[in-house]
C-alpha cells in the first residue's frame, strides 16, 4: 500500500511517500518540502500548498494519506 504522509506547516510543509507490503515492510520511494515565502498572504501560502500537494497526489498515486497534528 503507498502512503503518503505530510508534516503540516505554513512556511514549510514537509512529505514522505513510502510502499508498505503486506509483512509491513517499507520502501521510502521520494521524500521533500514545500516552501512558501515569509510575506505572502495566507491565501497564497495556502494556494501554493494546495498545488504542489496535488501534483504529489497525482505523481505517486497513494492509496491513503497520514497527516501529523
Amino acid at each position: 500500500m503507498r502512503i503518503l504522509g505530510i508534516d503540516p506547516g505554513l512556511a514549510i510543509t514537509g512529505w514522505s511517500v513510502a510502499d508498505f507490503d503486506k509483512k509491513g515492510n517499507i520502501d521510502l520511494i521520494d521524500f521533500g518540502a514545500i516552501y512558501t515565502e515569509k510575506g505572502v498572504e495566507l491565501k497564497d501560502r495556502l494556494k501554493i500548498i494546495y498545488g504542489d500537494m496535488h501534483e504529489l497526489i497525482e505523481k505517486f498515486n497513494p492509496k491513503v494519506c497520514g497527516m501529523e497534528t
